[in-house]
This record gives C-alpha cells, sequence and structure tokens, in this order.
C-alpha cells in the first residue's frame, strides 16, 4: 500500500458511525507466548468516541504538522527502525500469524461486565469498518498507551474548596501506533511492535538461520557466529535473511569473491567466523546490510534494502 492510499484511509476514519473501543491487557511468557484480553467500555456522552475518532483523523491528516506528511514511505517489514517509515505486513505472515489470532479471538470475546481499572493494562483498540474506493474495510486503531492512570496532585474545585482527584481516570491520545485494514498491519510507531511480541519473533527466526549456518559448512566456528548473531541489534536483522545469497556463498568459489570484496577472511575454504568482526560482516551482508557502491565500486553498509524502481 502506498503513503496515499493510507492517508486516504485516514481520510475515511469519519465515515463510520458505529465505533467500539476495547482496553487490552496484555502478557508474554516463553511458556505460554503471547496472551490478550479485552475488556469493551463505553464513552459518554453519545457519540463521544466518533469525535475522538475524528481527532485521530486530524492528527495525521490536517495541517502542516500531520503525521502522515510527504517524507513518510510505506515499505514491507524488514526488522529495521527508520523513524521515517510505516512497516506493514499481512495478518497471515509467520512473524505473527500466532499472536494476531490470539489478539482478534480476544477481541471476539471482550468482557463486558469486568472493571477495566481493576486490570494491568497494556493498549486500546478502536474498531469500525469505513468504506474506502467504494470497498467496505474493517479497520483497527490500536494505541500501545496504557490507557489507565492514576492523576497526582491534580484537585477539583468543590463546595469552594480544591479536592485531590484520587480515583483512576481514563485517558487516550488521538494517536496512534498500529493500523490494521482487513488483512493488513501497519505499524506507525515502532511501538506497535510490541502489540504481537515482535521480538520473540526475531529471534525465533534467528535462531533457526544460525542452526542452518551452523550446519551449512561455510563457518569455521559457529559458536562464535551463533553467540554474535543472537545479540545486539543483530536478531532483528535476521527478518531480512536473502536466502539467495546463502545459496550463492555455498559455493567456495563465490565465497573467495566475497571473502575479498567484502574483506571477510576465509580458513580452511570457510568464513573465519572465529573472528568477532567477520562474523558481524557475514551477518550483515546476508541480511541485505551489505552492499557495493555501483560508483566507487566498494563495499558500503546499508540500513535496508529495497528492489530499485
Amino acid at each position: 500500500m502506498s503513503l496515499e492510499r493510507l492517508q486516504s484511509a485516514f481520510k475515511c476514519l469519519n465515515r463510520c458511525e458505529a465505533w467500539s473501543i476495547q482496553l487490552f491487557r496484555i502478557k508474554t511468557s516463553k511458556t505460554k507466548g503471547t496472551e490478550y484480553a479485552a475488556f469493551s467500555i463505553n464513552l459518554s456522552p453519545q457519540g463521544k468516541l466518533n469525535q475522538f475518532v475524528e481527532e485521530i483523523s486530524n492528527h495525521y491528516i490536517k495541517g502542516d504538522k500531520c503525521e502522515l506528511n510527504s517524507s513518510l514511505r510505506v515499505q514491507a517489514y524488514d526488522g529495521t527502525m527508520d523513524g521515517n517509515t510505516v512497516y506493514t505486513l499481512k495478518t497471515q505472515d509467520s512473524l505473527i500469524v500466532e499472536e494476531y489470532s490470539a489478539f482478534v479471538t480476544a477481541l471476539a470475546n471482550a468482557e463486558q461486565e469486568a472493571d477495566p481499572l481493576s486490570q494491568r493494562l497494556q493498549a486500546y483498540v478502536i474498531q469500525g469498518r469505513v468504506i474506502i474506493d467504494t470497498e467496505e474495510i474493517s479497520v483497527k486503531l490500536i494505541s500501545m498507551q496504557n490507557p489507565v492512570t492514576t492523576l497526582k496532585h491534580k484537585f477539583l474545585h468543590e463546595k469552594n474548596a480544591f479536592k485531590e482527584i484520587e480515583t483512576k481516570v481514563l485517558s487516550l491520545r488521538p494517536a496512534i501506533d498500529v493500523m490494521i485494514l482487513n488483512d493488513k498491519i501497519y505499524f506507525i510507531t515502532m511501538s506497535g511492535e510490541r502489540l504481537f511480541n515482535m521480538e520473540r519473533a526475531y529471534r525465533t527466526v534467528c535462531d533457526n538461520k544460525v542452526t542452518m549456518l551452523e550446519q551449512s559448512g561455510i563457518l569455521s566456528d559457529g559458536n562464535v557466529f551463533g553467540n554474535v548473531a543472537r545479540t545486539g541489534h543483530h536478531p532483528r536483522m535476521f527478518v531480512s535473511f536473502n536466502e539467495g545469497r546463502f545459496r550463492r556463498l555455498t559455493d567456495e568459489s563465490a565465497r573467495r569473491q566475497y571473502s575479498e570484496l567484502f574483506e571477510i577472511p576465509l580458513k580452511d575454504g570457510a568464513f573465519d567466523t572465529s573472528i568477532i568482526e567477520a562474523a558481524d560482516k557475514l551477518v550483515r551482508l546476508l541480511c541485505n546490510r551489505g552492499m557495493v557502491d555501483p560508483f566507487e565500486e566498494q563495499p558500503v553498509e546499508v540500513s535496508s534494502a529495497r528492489k530499485w524502481k
């Protein structure tokens, strides 16, 4: 989806009169994965939620400081963290398919009677249906802000005195972190990664690829390579792991060629990954962070790579 299409979606939000809002509790654990619980609420007076959605729309598309400006781009999620990019992926993407299924199940079974203020909440979801280019589309707007807060040092004027407010209150902001349109997810901000526990997802991808590489014969030291690959920013890079590059490097003559070009030393025909710097370079090369400058014909590091248009 282009930026223009995303902007159109925000412009169409005021075409829905039947929005609903749910507060969300999100728990993550190694044994149970990601668990969601939703709590339906109503805002008063009637029509207040619609007004709030209109504020969200205006925040992104109106005024000189609108969030969805022309400097942004929309691209497939690849593990990079560019502040000028809206990342997108399908709801059936293997990175999040289990979490998304649990998420929509929680939405469909939202608690109606439970006291949401007694919960430890992490997010809220506003959902409805809008018409975009004659097509009716399901829309979910998600904020990863804790919607419940306790006001401190706040006082309400009552009977000629100011009485301290001690109760918890609902606090909503006219900005979101994730937009879901039908089967496409858009990370408006990188905080949206927490909704689907993306760290777990890319670490799983990293572990699988590292195991494959350790068994491939292209590494001189799998232990050092594995330690490097699993630390720092490296695990999220594996979302962009390039299978074509890996297959190319299984050929020893190709390894010699790229060893010289990217200054990754060899040892007995394999990349000498006993050297931490070499292991780091190999991760970047395999994950589309290493390219060749077409003018200088020298290797350069890039934050991400997309097909030239």
